[in-house]
């Protein structure tokens, strides 16, 4: 048993209701192999040409838990002057 979600392209390929799907659409399997495999090398290629920026890192001291934080919570209540937590 895997711990995969998705299914692979050859169990994909290999699927009798969509290869009943292919025949009806004539669509050949080894051509579509074929296609989807000189797909997945471009792309490859592509991001290896062009590595994705790094992020930049998280100012911690911009949010609520960095170093400015209130120790505490606010004093004040969570409730509205009416008395709900959510005032409609």
């Amino acid at each position: 048993m895997t711990l995969r979600q998705d299914p692979t392209l050859d169990e994909l390929l290999g699927d009798p209701l969509i290869l009943a799907a292919m025949r009806a659409d004539r669509v050949d399997p080894r051509a579509l192999r074929t296609l989807l495999g000189a797909a997945a090398g471009r792309l490859a290629a592509a991001q290896a040409r062009e590595p994705r920026p790094a992020k930049p890192p998280i100012d911690w001291r911009a949010t609520p838990w960095g170093a400015g934080a209130p120790a505490r919570l606010p004093s004040q209540p969570l409730a509205d002057a009416c008395g709900a937590a959510f005032c409609c």
